[in-house]
């Protein structure tokens, strides 16, 4: 599919709107994702110093410095690109929370791999409930990782071996 996007648009009182971009992956392994997440943005016109891109867990915005800083740089107009939803968190509480704040300062969001667009009614529904599917994907993954520790503590306890200090079983 062909998207045309334009960097720079003017609002009819004048004033700048701009496009944002926000990546994340969450370690060095998915290194080359962030990669081509950028080379979407830079694909789409976005300029260099409109693209915020991180290496950190996305289960939280705690402890994200890129994400408080580009949610500081966008302004009223300004419409912020994510490639997917789970980029921006994977937490309904988290992307909500970063959705009133954008909504509070007057920025749209689109999602490029969703189609979303928060500029419009359909656009903000289809947002809501992603994120709920996005958090609900996340608890899976941790129940998951739990049921796994279990049945490894399980079979280590079998063994007659304890497992490690770092091997834990409860959620983060």
């Amino acid at each position: 599919m062909c998207q045309v996007v334009y960097n720079h648009m003017r609002h009819g009182n004048g004033a700048d709107m701009a496009l944002v971009f926000y990546g994340r992956s969450s370690s060095a392994t998915q290194e080359s994702g962030l990669t081509a997440q950028i080379e979407r943005a830079k694909a789409l016109g976005i300029d260099e110093d409109h693209i915020f891109a991180e290496l950190v867990s996305g289960k939280s915005k705690a402890n994200r410095p890129k994400l408080a800083e580009m949610l500081r740089f966008v302004r009223k107009g300004d419409t912020l690109v994510v490639t997917r939803l789970d980029r921006l968190g994977r937490s309904a509480a988290d992307l909500h929370a970063i959705a009133h704040q954008l909504q509070e300062k007057e920025v749209n969001l689109r999602v490029l791999d969703q189609s979303i667009d928060t500029s419009t009614s359909a656009g903000r529904a289809l947002f809501g409930m992603i994120a709920v599917f996005a958090e609900f994907e996340r608890d899976l993954i941790e129940e998951r990782r739990v049921e796994g520790m279990r049945k490894y503590h399980a079979r280590l306890k079998k063994e007659g071996r304890k497992p490690g200090p770092e091997k834990r079983i409860d959620a983060e």
